[in-house]
């Protein structure tokens, strides 16, 4: 899409002021803008929702692993901190906190490249 819009572009300067009407020449080039915009915005909503819903994934599964396979129990009543429980609850924090880190390094690494892309196109 983007390449039918640089080639349009293209052979909108291309032509000679005389072809086209300039209100018309405005119209078309303010309507592959909006286009452009909203192209990124799809992209930028689809990319969250994508997240959300591989988070709420790795979330249920990880609640389904700790209490059906491990044993663990999620009533408040009966939570007892055992040394068992201790370390698993802390290799899972740190697990939690070496994927957040990972996000968070992907997300400066794509803003990184996406500057990167916009100089050098």
């Amino acid at each position: 899409m983007e390449k039918k819009d640089k080639a349009l572009r293209r052979a909108l300067q291309k032509q000679a002021e005389n072809d086209f009407p300039f209100s018309l020449r405005n119209k078309i080039m303010a309507s592959i803008e909006t286009e452009a915009v909203r192209k990124k915005k799809r992209a930028y909503v689809r990319n969250i929702i994508f997240v959300l819903v591989v988070s709420i994934l790795l979330a249920s599964g990880a609640g389904y692993l700790l209490a059906l396979h491990m044993g663990m129990s999620f009533s408040m009543s009966a939570l007892e901190f055992t040394p068992e429980s201790k370390s698993l609850f802390f290799s899972s924090v740190f697990i939690g906190a070496i994927i957040l880190s990972l996000l968070v390094i992907d997300g400066l690494l794509r803003k990184k490249y996406e500057r990167h892309k916009k100089r050098f196109s």
